[in-house]
């Protein structure tokens, strides 16, 4: 193989690596940005549980 060809293999190899890591990396940050959202809203979602539990504790009392 002339050099040319050997520069254009390892080029093209470089280029398909260099897109599947930046493939990953885009894949990985949309999967922490995705966990951090689902963290946020399972915190709203206790807080709203908690309130309501607070209503249902306060009938019961209240009831009985």
């Amino acid at each position: 193989m002339s050099d040319a060809v050997i520069v254009a293999l390892i080029t093209t190899a470089g280029s398909i690596f260099v897109a599947a890591l930046t493939m990953w990396n885009s894949n990985k940050a949309v999967n922490s940005d995705t966990e951090t959202m689902l963290k946020k809203e399972n915190e709203a979602l206790k807080r709203e549980n908690n309130e309501k539990q607070e209503i249902i504790d306060y009938y019961r009392k209240r009831d009985k």
